[in-house]
């Protein structure tokens, strides 16, 4: 399950990690649509009300994803808002919520591959106190799923030509600098 929302005085935070490794450096994402199918519903209220948001975050924002606690995956800056916010009504099992990521998303989305980042992370939350009511989407395994993870849909344009040069890696910071002109090296012992 991906559980968000209150309950039982916790707050419930869900992630999904997208692979973003075989996408082509340099293409034009000129679609990306983002699809959660609700999958539970035993601890969810609707007349309790709030709303359920989604926001993308690169995958540096949380460099060990399994290791992180509810606290860094709350703090964790996020690039992207995706609307609509979701309200109760929204919500039910079998249900699919349907998200299209702007201009300024898919931007985002692009530049992530052309830097290599090879993931993005997607949080799910909702309301954070109140009155219980928790909502889960599959999250595509386990014995409970329904068979329909979390999917990132993204329509490309072409590659250029020549795709851009791969990102430098840590520590390769490029040609290394001539030595000035007026600099001097020293002669070896004995070659004067």
């Amino acid at each position: 399950f991906l559980y968000a929302g209150y309950f039982n005085r916790q707050v419930f935070i869900s992630l999904a990690r997208f692979d973003l490794s075989r996408l082509p450096r340099g293409a034009a994402v000129r679609q990306a649509t983002l699809r959660l199918a609700g999958l539970n519903a035993e601890r969810f209220q609707t007349n309790a009300g709030g709303a359920w948001s989604l926001q993308l975050l690169a995958a540096k924002a949380l460099p060990d994803l399994s290791r992180a606690d509810v606290q860094a995956v709350f703090n964790a800056p996020a690039a992207v808002t995706l609307f609509p916010v979701l309200g109760a009504g929204d919500l039910a099992p079998n249900t699919v919520n349907t998200w299209e990521l702007d201009a300024a998303a898919r931007a985002w989305l692009a530049a992530q591959v052309d830097a290599g980042a090879g993931a993005v992370i997607l949080r799910l939350s909702g309301p954070a106190g109140g009155e219980d009511t928790l909502f889960a989407w599959d999250s595509g395994s386990g014995p409970a799923t329904a068979g329909n993870p979390p999917q990132l849909i993204v329509s490309l344009g072409p590659p250029p030509p020549p795709p851009p040069p791969p990102p430098p890696r840590a520590g390769n910071l490029g040609a290394p600098t001539p030595a000035p002109a007026h600099s001097f090296t020293p002669a070896p012992r004995g070659a004067e």
